[in-house]
């Protein structure tokens, strides 16, 4: 009988210290993570807070809204179903994570990486590195909830937004080159001045409603429109390719010598 005992102690004791938590943005710690299909989630990886390594975790169905994920690395991560709503993910890096049916409303994806980062002048060196592992990543976002969400200057180039609700969402300044917004609902969300350079706009729902004003694309690489969709009265803006760094510095070479020529012609 005390064996007995002993290792039902034991067990119970296991169980406890391999129960995940997450901390709130508020510092509140939930634990053990709970599953938006009632009762304990079943993850038993490491906690969930600011700065935590994630990566392939598998959070399928967590509830973890209002969690604190500042620059925590989740990419390829499972969070299928899972509730994201209030999150703080300011520089997550997402690259190849499924959040396939995951409810992101109200989520601020201002800086991430999911490739989701803002380009600014610190990124520069970065910005093609993550573009590629979001190209290769394919991170899925089908039916997501992001009603509302802030995604100025995300970074969302070949990410998978198929039938997502990007209803009142704010695309300021977005990179959505190679983005799949097939069958999207785009009702008031503001893409002013995103790159749409080879997004698919298929079958989106209440483009008429959205703020295309400033948006942009690259001749070289044309969206799929949505059908009746007209860029120019949109406001959408069609832009020449971006010459190659080496083809640009060549010119530049040809034209600095052109002085010389001329004088020794």
């Amino acid at each position: 009988m005390r064996t007995a005992i002993l290792f039902l102690l034991a067990a119970l004791a296991t169980a406890t210290v391999d129960a995940a938590w997450y901390q709130q943005t508020d510092g509140n710690i939930i634990n053990p993570i709970q599953s938006v299909y009632r009762g304990d989630q079943t993850y038993t990886g490491y906690n969930l807070e600011p700065f935590a390594y994630l990566t392939g975790a598998t959070l399928s169905g967590a509830d973890l809204s209002k969690a604190d994920l500042y620059q925590a690395d989740l990419s390829y991560a499972d969070l299928s179903e899972a509730s994201l709503s209030w999150v703080e993910m300011s520089f997550v890096n997402l690259v190849g994570a499924n959040l396939s049916g995951a409810n992101l409303t109200h989520l601020d994806l201002t800086h991430p990486t999911m490739t989701l980062y803002t380009p600014d002048a610190r990124l520069v060196m970065e910005f093609s590195t993550f573009a590629e592992q979001g190209k290769e990543g394919n991170t899925n976002l089908t039916g997501v909830d992001l009603t509302e969400a802030s995604l100025s200057g995300a970074i969302l180039g070949w990410v998978d937004l198929t039938d997502a609700n990007l209803t009142a969402a704010t695309l300021g300044n977005a990179w959505l080159t190679g983005a799949d917004l097939s069958g999207a609902n785009l009702t008031g969300a503001d893409l002013y001045q995103a790159n749409v350079s080879g997004a698919i706009f298929t079958d989106v729902q209440y483009w008429t409603t959205t703020n295309w004003f400033g948006a942009y694309y690259y001749t070289d690489n044309v969206p799929v429109w949505a059908s009746g969709m007209d860029p120019v009265a949109l406001g959408i803006l069609a832009l020449a390719p971006i010459p190659e760094p080496t083809t640009l510095l060549l010119a530049l070479l040809a034209l600095a010598a052109l002085p010389l020529r001329v004088r020794h012609g």
